[in-house]
C-alpha cells in the first residue's frame, strides 16, 4: 500500500511528540499531571500511554530527567543541556521542513 498506510495522526505524532514535549519543558520544570495538559492542548488525542513512553525514552536517552518517585503523573520534569541542543537542532529541521510544506499547502486547495 505505500508510505502513506497509516493515518497521518498516526504516523505525525510520534515524531511530533518527543519534540513538543522538550519544548514545553525549555522554560520550566513540570509535573507529569501538568505536562499532559499541556501537550494535550496542542495534540488533543494524544494517547497517555504514548506520551509517558514517550518521556521515559527521552529521559534514558539524557534529553529530560526527572525528580520525585511514583507514578509518572506525579513526577518532576526538566530538560538537559542534552535536550536543548536537540531542540535546537529539531527547531532548525523544523524550519526548513516547514517550507517545503507551505509551498506544498499554498498549492492545495480543498
Amino acid at each position: 500500500m505505500g508510505p502513506f498506510r497509516a493515518p497521518v495522526r498516526l504516523r505525525l505524532i510520534p515524531n511530533l511528540l518527543p519534540l513538543l514535549i522538550i519544548w514545553i519543558l525549555r522554560e520550566k520544570e513540570i509535573k507529569g499531571s501538568e505536562l499532559e495538559e499541556e501537550v494535550k492542548k496542542r495534540i488533543e488525542r494524544t494517547p497517555i500511554n504514548v506520551l509517558y513512553m514517550t518521556l521515559r525514552e527521552l529521559e534514558v536517552r539524557g534529553f529530560i530527567s526527572s525528580q520525585g518517585s511514583g507514578a509518572p503523573r506525579e513526577r518532576i520534569y526538566k530538560i538537559t543541556d542534552r535536550g536543548r541542543k536537540l531542540l535546537e537542532k529539531r527547531l532548525e529541521e523544523m524550519k526548513t521542513a516547514k517550507k517545503v510544506l507551505d509551498e506544498i499547502l499554498s498549492g492545495f486547495q480543498s
